[in-house]
């Protein structure tokens, strides 16, 4: 998937879930998974510019679902708020 930006998700039953991009982090509650928060880390998003295959990962009621590499997108956000945590 190209012109989308790298994201890791992790859904726990139907109540639950929280997306990590490098740019920003959701978090959804709820049975219809409404946004609750979102809390950005960097400026802009910035999507990817080579497809990057989707995956995704189920173990019981818990599912981890992404694009690209998790490693690299959970260390991309990090970078970003360190920075951000920095600069306040």
């Amino acid at each position: 998937m190209a012109g989308i930006e790298r994201a890791v998700a992790l859904e726990v039953g139907p109540m639950v879930g929280v997306e990590l991009r490098p740019t920003r982090a959701f978090v959804r509650l709820g049975r219809g998974r409404r946004l609750v928060r979102v809390v950005p880390l960097s400026a802009r998003p910035r999507p990817l510019r080579r497809p990057r295959r989707a995956w995704g990962v189920a173990f019981g009621p818990v599912r981890l679902t992404g694009v690209g590499s998790p490693v690299l997108t959970v260390g991309l956000a990090g970078v970003h708020a360190v920075r951000r945590a920095l600069a306040s």
